[in-house]
C-alpha cells in the first residue's frame, strides 16, 4: 500500500495491491475507511497521521468505555463529505499517538481496533500488537508484528516491481531489477 498526503489541502490518495490484482487500485476516499482486503484491520488503522479529510466533532461526546486506555484523552471527528454520516472516535494518547479507534457509519459501529502493546523505538511510533473487530460486538482478530518495519524504495511501487522488492527487502537481499525474474531461492 502507498500513502500520498497533502495536509495543507487536506488531501489524501490511497493505493493498494493485492498479490491477486494486475496492478495497484486507488482507493476512493469513501473507501479509505473501509478495511484492507481479507483482514478485520481498516485503512485508517495503519496509518500513521491522522487522516486529512477528517474535521473535529467539537463537542460531541466521544464513547470508549470498551477500550483498555481510560487515561487516554478522547476525540472525535466527522468523516468528509464523500462519506456521509461517517464518525471516528478515537482515545488519543499523551504522545499524540492513536491507541484505539471506532468507526461508524450513521450511529453504526462499523469497526473497533485499540493496541494490545505499543511498539518500542525500532518500530517507529507503529504498535506491537493491535486487536481489531468488526461492528460493536463482533469477535476480536489479534494481530502481531513478528518484526521490525521495512522499508520499500518509492520507485520500487511500480507494476511489476512490487513483489520482487518485497521479497527482497523481507529476506535482506537487494530488489531485482526492472523484468527481472526472481524465484524465491537463494544461492543456487
Amino acid at each position: 500500500m502507498r500513502i500520498e498526503e497533502d495536509r495543507s489541502e487536506g488531501w489524501c490518495e490511497v493505493h493498494t495491491f493485492v498479490p491477486t490484482m494486475r496492478r495497484p487500485v486507488r482507493l476512493g476516499e469513501r473507501y479509505v475507511f473501509d478495511r484492507l482486503p481479507l483482514t478485520d484491520v481498516g485503512y485508517l488503522d495503519i496509518m500513521a497521521w491522522p487522516y486529512p479529510g477528517l474535521t473535529p466533532a467539537d463537542g460531541a461526546a466521544a464513547d470508549l468505555s470498551w477500550s483498555r486506555w481510560p487515561q487516554a484523552r478522547p476525540r472525535r471527528l466527522h468523516g468528509p463529505p464523500s462519506t456521509p454520516g461517517l464518525t471516528v472516535t478515537e482515545a488519543v494518547g499523551p504522545d499524540g499517538s492513536v491507541l484505539a479507534r471506532v468507526v461508524a457509519r450513521r450511529r453504526e459501529v462499523v469497526r473497533r481496533w485499540e493496541v494490545l502493546e505499543p511498539g518500542g523505538p525500532g518500530l517507529a511510533g507503529l504498535p506491537r500488537q493491535v486487536r481489531a473487530a468488526r461492528g460493536r460486538d463482533g469477535p476480536w482478530t489479534r494481530l502481531v508484528r513478528a518484526g521490525e518495519p521495512v522499508p520499500v524504495p518509492e520507485g520500487d511501487f511500480e507494476p511489476g516491481r512490487l513483489g520482487a522488492a518485497l521479497t527482497g527487502a523481507l529476506s535482506g537481499a537487494p530488489a531485482a531489477g526492472p523484468g527481472a525474474v526472481t524465484t524465491g531461492e537463494r544461492g543456487r
